[in-house]
Formats: structure tokens, C-alpha cells, sequence
């Protein structure tokens, strides 16, 4: 791309279908998904995507991104777009999956490229979120996919999964992981969103019980940062990781949020298209923005109409917890934000903010400041 008015895309999010071979209880999908998506590769999109690269800056690297409903039953699809892009300089092939369809053959290409797979997995109570277990002991599952070079493994934070149940299970498959290969898993937290669920007992959970795990987490947080003491790998990735926000936040100065779309950039740097060359303002949606053959910004206009982060914008800067939430999600409802996702949100950074003004109070004591 030129010197000005520079476009970079970070993410494309390639939606082959939206079938699946699970019934989460907690999918995103199921309130909001209404129609099938094209099972054929429109060949513009190959062209769109190298247009993409090749638009973007030398810094930015394209992260092509596998998704659904459950892309591994999308294989054969997979395995055509790699064989077209494989050889562009400037991309990064990605996926999330239950894990389920693994197959050997799954697993030499993707450490091949290779392709970064996210499985999700909700630790000792996967079976009753999930019904299913990817990572159960003795399975041909769990052996194919621990042999993946690049595994990172997700969490939704629900009321059958608590933050420290989720960091325990991840530890104990991390030690599994480290074994085989050296190095631990990567680890992500997301916390359940309500976009119309029909199971509203994954919501009822315990907020006092949230903050206590974390205060803990954040205590043992503390004394590893002062050097008083050791931190399992996967509470460090938990705590880390809002940590690093509320860095960022205080080192804004007041001026943390004067964009008017959601943080996630879905629709913006992140583009979510499917393989007719539709695209999306979410790639968890049915609603089009627009396609691949729309001037930039009719589309972009689509993509604003949809998005109302901005609007919740006064609310969100008297919460403790905006430096990590950030405004939330565009396809939760007002009303179910405040009722789940902020009081989750809230119950889980509090104790992290708490934890760093001890911290920082500590940090002076001792003369380290």
C-alpha cells in the first residue's frame, strides 16, 4: 500500500460453514446464525486476499484465520485454500476448534505450514458445557492433539467453570504438553456472553466466589513479580493478561477510549468473509455488511450502522473494569451485558486492580520505584 491513509488488516476470519459436530451449550452461533453459508470457493477471494497482503504495510502480517460452525469437518475446503496461499509471503494460517475430527493426516499439514490451532476446552467440567472431551486420558484425540506443534487451548469462564478450576486444568494439560515438546501451551480466557441463550443457568455464577479465586491468583501474582515466590504458568497467562491491559490503560493518560468501534475490530482491521466473498461486521453473525466487490466505504457504513460500543461509552468509563472489557460486545444487548458480562468482567478485574495498587504500594516501600 501507499505511504498515506493506510488500511491494514490484521485478521481475515475464513467462514467455510457453519456446521458442526457439537452442541455447546454456551455457542454464540445458536441465537444468532440463520442461514447456511456458500460450501464453494468463489476464486475472487484468493485474488481479494492477495490483495490484502499486498495493501498491508511490510510490518503487518495477514493472519488467516479458519473458522466456523467447526472447521475441521471443512477439511478438504482447509486444504484447497492452503494449497492456493501457502506460498504468499506475508500470511499466517490460524484456526479455533473443538478438536473432535482431528485426524493425523490434519496433524502433519498443520505442523507442516504450520497453522496455529485453538481448541476450546473447559477443563474437568468440559462434559457438562461441552458434552464431549477432546482431552480425555487414553484417547486417540487427545494423543493427535498434543502432538501439534502450535496448541493453544481456550476457556469460556462459566457458572461450570471457575477461574481457578480453568487454570488448574490447563496446568495439568500444559505439564502434558511440556513434556512432549519443550515448551508450554498457550493459554486464552473469554467470559460467557449472553447473546440470546436459551440455558441461563451458565450465567448464575457466584461473582464473590470470582473475586476470591482471583484475589488469590493476584496475591500469588505479586510476590512472583517481587521475586517472593513461584506462579504456575497457566495462573500467570490469567493474570498476565489483564495485568498488561491495565498497564496499557494507565499509560494512555485519560485518553484510553476516543474510538467510536469495538475493541475486538471486528469489521475493521479484522475482516470476517465468507468463501462467496461476503463479508460481515462479526464473523459469529448471518447479518451482511457487504461483499468483496462494495466500494470501502459503503461497506464500512454497513459495518458502523451495527455497532453501538460507542454508545455505551459513558457507563463504561465509571466501571473498574473498562481497561480490560473495553465496552464489551456488540452482539450482547444492553440489558445483558449489565445483568452477566459486566458483573463477570467486574468480579474478575477488580481483585487484579486492587492487587496492583498493593503492588505499587509495595514496590515504593522497598525503594523500587
Amino acid at each position: 500500500m501507499g505511504e498515506f491513509l493506510k488500511r491494514n488488516i490484521n485478521t481475515i476470519f475464513l467462514m467455510l460453514g457453519n456446521g458442526c459436530n457439537m452442541n455447546c451449550r454456551y455457542c454464540l452461533q445458536h441465537p444468532l446464525v440463520e442461514k447456511s453459508l456458500s460450501g464453494h470457493v468463489n476464486p475472487d477471494v484468493y485474488r481479494f486476499i492477495r490483495q490484502v497482503v499486498d495493501e498491508n504495510d511490510d510490518k503487518t502480517e495477514l493472519g488467516l484465520h479458519f473458522y466456523g460452525g467447526e472447521p475441521l469437518i471443512y477439511f478438504p475446503l482447509m486444504k484447497e485454500i492452503i494449497g492456493k496461499l501457502k506460498d504468499v509471503k506475508g500470511i499466517r494460517f490460524s484456526t479455533i476448534s473443538n478438536g473432535k475430527a482431528i485426524t493425523d493426516e490434519m496433524v502433519e499439514l498443520f505442523n507442516s505450514l504450520p497453522l496455529y490451532v485453538c481448541i476450546s476446552w473447559d477443563g474437568h467440567n468440559v462434559l457438562q458445557t461441552r458434552g464431549y472431551d477432546v482431552f480425555a486420558k487414553g484417547s486417540k484425540t487427545r494423543e493427535r492433539l498434543l502432538k501439534l506443534d502450535h496448541l493453544g487451548v481456550s476457556a469460556v469462564l462459566s457458572a461450570y467453570n471457575y477461574p481457578q478450576e480453568a487454570c488448574d486444568a490447563f496446568q495439568e494439560l500444559s505439564k502434558d504438553y511440556f513434556d512432549i515438546h519443550g515448551y508450554p501451551l498457550n493459554f486464552n480466557y473469554d467470559t460467557i456472553m449472553d447473546t440470546g441463550l436459551g440455558d441461563k443457568s451458565l450465567l448464575e455464577m457466584d461473582y464473590d466466589r470470582v473475586s476470591r479465586e482471583v484475589a488469590a491468583m493476584m496475591d500469588r501474582y505479586m510476590d512472583y513479580r517481587l521475586n517472593k515466590g513461584k506462579m504456575d504458568f497457566a495462573e500467570l497467562a490469567f493474570i498476565e493478561s489483564r495485568f498488561n491491559a491495565l498497564y496499557s490503560y494507565l499509560r494512555k493518560d485519560g485518553d484510553f477510549w476516543s474510538r467510536q468501534w469495538c475493541t475486538c475490530n471486528n469489521g475493521y482491521s479484522v475482516l470476517n468473509l465468507d468463501l462467496a466473498g461476503n463479508l460481515y461486521p462479526c464473523h459469529n453473525t448471518s447479518h451482511k455488511a457487504g461483499s468483496i466487490y462494495d466500494p470501502y466505504f459503503k461497506y464500512l457504513n454497513e459495518v458502523l450502522k451495527t455497532d453501538t460500543t460507542f454508545a455505551r461509552r459513558p457507563q463504561c468509563l465509571e466501571c473498574p473494569a473498562v481497561a480490560s472489557c473495553k465496552g464489551g460486545c456488540k452482539l450482547v444487548a444492553p440489558e445483558n451485558m449489565e445483568n452477566g458480562l459486566c458483573k463477570l468482567r467486574r468480579a474478575i478485574f477488580l481483585p487484579i486492580l486492587k492487587g496492583t495498587l498493593a503492588y505499587g504500594r509495595e514496590i515504593m516501600e522497598a525503594g523500587n520505584g
